[in-house]
């Protein structure tokens, strides 16, 4: 079962996620062509399932798990943006308390040098 985003081998998911991760096509395409579309962060996020973290479309540490790996993208975001457990990421409870939220601050709550 392919993703029915993924028509006549174009992502339409490209025109609305803006920040697609353009250097990781051979795992996004896996994901597009198999059921793993699923569990695909944007998937999710555009057919608005819920719980998907309010911030997620403005958080530099979504957009800075692009740069990883598709299936760590996919494990990191599935485990904090687009879960329940959005709530538990340390950038969403910073925000909520209405702190500054570190750029470089993981979800988990360490600070990833490699995002600065």
């Amino acid at each position: 079962m392919n993703c029915p985003l993924f028509i006549d081998n174009t992502r339409e998911c490209m025109e609305k996620i803006q920040s697609f991760p353009q250097n990781l096509t051979i795992g996004i395409i896996k994901f597009c062509t198999s059921k793993d579309h699923l569990n695909c962060p944007f998937y999710k996020i555009l057919k608005t399932q819920k719980n998907i973290c309010q911030h997620i479309k403005n958080c530099p540490a979504f957009k800075n798990f692009q740069s990883c790996e598709f299936k760590e993208f996919v494990e990191l975001s599935n485990k904090y943006c687009t879960s329940e457990n959005h709530t538990k990421c340390k950038r969403y409870i910073f925000n909520k308390k209405g702190k500054n939220v570190p750029k470089a601050l993981h979800p988990n709550g360490t600070i990833v040098t490699k995002w600065q």
